[in-house]
């Protein structure tokens, strides 16, 4: 009787190492891929579990990137390849096209500024649109209100912020708007990025201990800016008392507000955001096309990395 491994393929390992080594000389032949940029493919192909992907799907991949459609320039391919190369295990650009369309619809965005946003994050290209960027704009375009040229700024230069689950942020937005009273607009004009601080061990105590000494009238980067020190230096506050109010604040009755603002829901949506049709394309309330048929996981052919999954569970649990 023939065993279960004995019709299995076997595979051969001098004919994969030729392949792989084939497809490198095209990423760093044609394509141009720097030895650093090469090591980040070959790190993603040791733990994806992928196998080599053929020259003609990286080709068609490269040509659908630098295309009329998208545009990009020959640093922007390589940036793209190389920052998410999990582009290149896709069967059909049809995959990324429905990324782009997305940041047109969706976003709102205009086609000469997509390359440019793609290349600060190509990772974009491996998110899902039902369950990352689709919350995501409605949390930026719906519940803060911001318009795609608010939005545009944070798209370039803090992407991985922008494309976070919109229930790791919106506690931080809730404080920062119904506790401390400050606009969308202020906190974008602040130069700290809030989003990036803990609500637990600085926003919320350093609000409540400016209450607590008197003092009003500052700005959100006022009390989030900086270390501790610089802190307490900025606004002649004694560091050992600061010291022990962090201690204490835990225990107090204002740190009761956070489980205050983490329970509220967050609205889905609010005004400027038009979700897409779930029955087909229609007309937005702006006049734009939004959204298009339902279409199953396996139908967009959409690939997400098990590291790129961890990489953005690590960044949306941190305590902030």
């Amino acid at each position: 009787m023939r065993t279960l491994h004995q019709h299995l393929p076997v595979l051969d390992n001098d004919t994969s190492a030729a392949d792989r080594a084939i497809t490198e000389e095209f990423l760093t032949g044609e394509l141009g891929l720097s030895p650093q940029q090469l090591a980040k493919v070959r790190n993603f192909w040791s733990y994806s579990g992928e196998r080599t992907p053929p020259v003609p799907r990286c080709r068609m991949i490269a040509e659908y990137l630098a295309s009329a459609d998208l545009g990009q320039s020959p640093e922007q391919v390589r940036r793209t390849v190389s920052e998410c190369p999990e582009v290149l295990e896709v069967y059909s650009a049809e995959t990324l096209k429905e990324k782009v369309r997305f940041l047109r619809q969706e976003i709102g965005l205009e086609e000469h500024l997509l390359a440019e946003v793609i290349a600060a994050d190509p990772k974009i290209f491996s998110r899902y649109i039902k369950t990352t960027l689709r919350p995501a704009a409605e949390f930026w375009l719906g519940t803060l209100g911001l318009t795609p040229e608010e939005l545009l700024p944070l798209m370039k230069i803090r992407p991985r912020e922008v494309w976070s689950r919109p229930e790791f942020l919106a506690p931080k937005w809730r404080f920062v708007n119904e506790v401390m009273g400050f606009s969308a607009s202020q906190v974008l004009q602040c130069s700290v990025s809030l989003f990036s601080l803990p609500l637990d061990t600085c926003v919320a105590p350093r609000h409540f201990y400016v209450i607590k000494e008197g003092r009003s009238g500052l700005s959100l980067e006022d009390i989030i800016s900086g270390g501790a020190a610089a802190f307490c230096n900025r606004h002649g506050f004694d560091p050992d008392d600061f010291k022990a109010w962090m201690k204490e604040w835990p225990y107090c009755e204002q740190a009761r507000t956070l489980a205050w603002i983490r329970q509220k829901k967050l609205p889905r949506i609010r005004k400027g955001y038009t979700p897409p049709s779930r029955s087909g394309s229609r007309k937005g309330k702006n006049g734009g096309t939004t959204g298009g048929p339902k279409r199953s996981r396996a139908q967009a052919g959409e690939r997400y990395s098990k590291k790129d999954r961890e990489s953005e569970t690590l960044f949306q649990d941190a305590p902030f």
